[in-house]
């Protein structure tokens, strides 16, 4: 492909509501200028992407660096439906606080002022509990459904 022709090729992709992006050759496994592949792009893209959620995009291998290729994508149709793939947001659960005051409340983790009195489990079930008096604030994982860390003050206000 001569530089008339690649320039003559990239002016139609533009004309064509292409966009260019920089990307890793790892990601695209395209290997040579020219080459093309069709991707259904997920709904939860983030990224350069993004604006292509849920369609059918083919990338374009336009340009190579050392480490980087230029790429173009461009719409070709809608995902099928039995095609496009989004994923599930986790669920996270956390174990009862009781009296205790929330200091921090995440997607994943709370931390909460250990100033109440109601026992807080190691695991769910068991009946080994944290040792409230020892600690200032517990640290809970959603995930895992129990307290993954304690905080104690130190008399000059530094968390140890």
């Amino acid at each position: 492909m001569g530089s008339c022709d690649q320039h003559t090729w990239l002016a139609l992709h533009r004309l064509a509501q292409y966009i260019s992006f920089v990307g890793h050759p790892s990601r695209y496994h395209l290997t040579r200028i020219g080459n093309s592949c069709l991707y259904d792009v997920p709904t939860d893209r983030r990224g350069v992407l993004s604006p292509f959620r849920g369609k059918r995009v083919r990338l374009v291998y336009v340009s190579s660096g050392r480490f980087d290729r230029v790429l173009m994508a461009g719409v070709v149709s809608v995902t099928p439906p039995h095609l496009v793939r989004s994923r599930e947001k986790p669920i996270y659960v956390f174990p009862e606080i009781g009296d205790h005051e929330i200091a921090y409340l995440g997607r994943r983790n709370m931390l909460i002022k250990s100033t109440g009195t109601t026992a807080i489990e190691l695991h769910q079930g068991s009946f080994e509990v944290v040792d409230l008096s020892a600690c200032d604030y517990v640290l809970l994982d959603g995930n895992e459904c129990c307290p993954i860390a304690t905080l104690k003050y130190e008399s000059d206000e530094d968390l140890v």
